[in-house]
């Protein structure tokens, strides 16, 4: 992986803790919905950096 999308998963990574547990402790929905929509976010920048990374026909 790129070192700065490594960087931005470790960011949003620890945003999507950070809200999610401070979701639980006000018993907010909407804090916790931030939390998850941040680990959807993880999820679809790493899937798209390995596809980007595995395709070798694809031009730049």
């Amino acid at each position: 992986m790129y070192i700065g999308v490594k960087i931005l998963s470790i960011l949003l990574s620890l945003l999507c803790i950070f809200f999610t547990f401070i979701g639980i402790y006000a018993l907010d929905l909407s804090l916790i919905f931030i939390g998850v929509l941040f680990a959807i976010a993880i999820v679809l920048i790493t899937l798209e950096t390995k596809h980007k990374v595995s395709n070798p026909f694809k031009g730049h």
